[in-house]
């Protein structure tokens, strides 16, 4: 059985979807993440433009009021380079494309996705925890 918490870094989830949202952020609260969770685009560039937070990882919804997902991390990225990022999405990964996705660099996760897929991903995104 793997360790109840394999994570210490600080993950901001973008999800508009509450019941999705939720579920993300106890998973990953669970296993030891720092997790920040919101509901639009708007809020996600107001927690990342403050200087003082280190964001490891943002898990968006590749679809999102306003702007997509694949917007969004561009804006965010073009001041916060280092943030990784993995995006979720109730479509097949062609259909993540159609909304700005690259998939040969974005990493995907297909809703609905079971607790251990999602550990795995992040773990797999961030890397190895350095001791």
């Amino acid at each position: 059985k793997e360790p109840d918490s394999i994570g210490s870094e600080t993950i901001l989830v973008v999800e508009d979807d509450a019941p999705v949202r939720s579920f993300t952020q106890r998973i990953l609260t669970q296993l030891g993440y720092q997790v920040l969770a919101v509901a639009s685009p708007e809020e996600a560039l107001h927690i990342c433009s403050d200087v003082s937070k280190t964001i490891h990882l943002i898990v968006s919804d590749v679809v999102l009021p306003g702007i997509s997902g694949a917007v969004l991390i561009k804006r965010i990225l073009s001041f916060k380079p280092d943030i990784k990022v993995l995006y979720i999405t109730g479509f097949d990964r062609e259909s993540a494309v159609k909304y700005g996705v690259d998939p040969t660099v974005d990493h995907i996760l297909v809703k609905p996705y079971r607790q251990d897929a999602l550990a795995t991903k992040v773990r797999e995104i961030l890397g190895t925890l350095e001791n």
